[in-house]
């Protein structure tokens, strides 16, 4: 799998919408995701393992997904994970949204 783009809204540290444009930090074959505790390199995982498979498997199958959504969104705001990817020369989308 090849992942594309990732669009995170209301979820963790991600409360307005935030996209990745994983092709573009490709571009060198080489990227990482880095930087300070809290500035969310665990919830692009997390968003991407939940939009997989509707649930934080293995170590992380502890944390309700509900928890996963962000305590400063407004009740009536949406919170999605809205993934795009490639496996086998073919393009695939994925959009979950919390409850």
């Amino acid at each position: 799998m090849k992942p594309i783009s990732l669009k995170i809204k209301g979820i963790n540290s991600y409360v307005s919408e935030q996209s990745i444009d994983f092709a573009k930090l490709a571009e060198s074959n080489i990227f990482g995701i880095f930087g300070e505790t809290g500035s969310g390199k665990t919830t692009i995982l997390d968003a991407i393992t939940y939009v997989l498979y509707g649930n934080l498997p293995g170590a992380r199958k502890n944390i309700d997904t509900k928890n996963l959504r962000s305590h400063f969104c407004n009740e009536n705001e949406t919170s999605y994970v809205d993934f795009v990817f490639s496996l086998n020369s073919k393009f695939y989308r994925v959009k979950r949204t919390l409850p």
